[in-house]
């Protein structure tokens, strides 16, 4: 009989986005075998974490306080906004060091199967983000799912006259995600055309 303690863990590493059952075992396992210290570090940085890391008030990236780091920065161009799903996708933005604007995190995609009132919750204080922004950069996946979620945030835009959309053009595939690009296609896909 496998300890109830034991299941729980697992069922909690089995909620992480491309986890599965089997997978989310393993990582347990990984996780007993490390010495006692390093298991120790492990839980109290998960603490530190979950106790100090919050939503950036200002673009939704994680952030210890208020603001990010990217908001925080006023050397930033602060009329520039670049609306992307995830996380994840402002890292790789980030790393290809060609966009020196703000951020917008949508925190995933408005699909059918899946309820996401922090979706709209974020799109409904999206039009409060734009007092000062003249240029916003449409960095959504192209891929089929992602198109309801560009459709509502294009409709959530075009009421505001004085903001130029801009949209990838070439260079991301059909079905290709923000977060896999690398900066040469970025930078022809989203920041030749400013």
């Amino acid at each position: 009989m496998i300890p109830p303690i034991f299941t729980k863990f697992v069922e909690l590493l089995d909620e992480f986005p491309e986890i599965g059952p089997r997978q989310a075992w393993r990582l347990f396992f990984w996780l007993l075998r490390q010495e006692s210290g390093k298991r120790r570090q492990f839980f109290e940085l998960f603490k530190t974490l979950s106790d100090q890391v919050s939503h950036c008030t200002i673009c939704y990236f994680p952030a210890i306080g208020e603001m990010c780091h990217i908001c925080a920065d006023v050397k930033r161009d602060h009329s520039r906004l670049c609306i992307v799903a995830r996380e994840t996708d402002v890292l790789t933005i980030e790393n290809s060091k060609k966009y020196k604007g703000r951020y917008f995190v949508l925190g995933g995609l408005m699909l059918p199967y899946e309820k996401r009132d922090d979706i709209s919750k974020r799109l409904q204080d999206l039009p409060k983000k734009l007092k000062n922004i003249k240029t916003v950069l449409l960095a959504l996946p192209f891929t089929r799912e992602a198109e309801p979620t560009a459709q509502e945030v294009e409709r959530v835009l075009k009421h505001i006259p004085h903001i130029k959309i801009i949209k990838p053009q070439k260079g991301i595939p059909q079905g290709g995600e923000i977060e896999f690009l690398d900066p040469e296609t970025l930078q022809e896909a989203l920041f030749k055309q400013e």
